[in-house]
């Protein structure tokens, strides 16, 4: 059948073949790429966020100037600014002893399914043994990343007396509708992105 079929034709059909499957290809990396740096944004995105709620923990910290500050004056100091620093960096703020145990946090919707009453003792470990002091976990769930990460609170003499997590939740929906739409509508007008 394909040998009656003229030479003409063939390479026709074989030169079409061959843009469908780079066309495919174009998308498929497209795709991973965008997903990459959508990740890697989110991923900075936080650290940016994570940096500015950690001086206004330091500037509160400062501006509380206890003699004797411990792990029992953090929940009296943030008793009500941790609200106000969680809406306006949009995190979920919750701020641990050094045994791991919850003193004081913001609510929160996104994250109400796991138990926050107290830290595991793998991250207490883990964020005791990294030079840097700091934990941070991604993860991706049907489309929303979560970036959470525990650090220490440091008094004025950097003795550190409790842990901050800071969680921050992102609905990546619509960058990936947007995508697809973007793709669909180069593939049926013929153009390569």
């Amino acid at each position: 059948m394909f040998k009656s079929i003229s030479l003409r034709i063939r390479i026709f059909l074989a030169m079409i073949l061959l843009v469908l499957l780079a066309s495919v290809l174009i998308v498929g990396v497209t795709v991973y790429q965008y997903d990459e740096e959508t990740k890697e944004y989110n991923i900075d995105r936080f650290g940016r966020k994570e940096d500015n709620t950690r001086k206004d923990i330091d500037f509160e910290l400062k501006r509380n100037l206890l003699e004797n500050l411990t792990s029992d004056n953090l929940s009296k100091i943030f008793k009500m600014r941790i609200f106000e620093i969680s809406s306006v960096h949009n995190l979920e703020i919750s701020i641990y002893d050094l045994k791991g145990n919850l003193l004081i946090s913001s609510t929160s919707t996104a994250f109400d399914k796991i138990d926050e009453s107290v830290i595991s003792p793998r991250i207490l470990n883990e964020l005791e043994s990294n030079t840097n002091h700091r934990v941070f976990k991604n993860d991706e769930v049907e489309n929303i990343s979560f970036e959470t990460s525990y650090t220490y609170i440091s008094d004025l003499k950097l003795n550190n007396i409790g842990v901050l997590k800071l969680e921050f939740s992102q609905d990546n929906t619509m960058q990936q509708k947007a995508v697809s739409y973007t793709h669909l509508r180069a593939h049926e007008t013929g153009r390569n992105l």
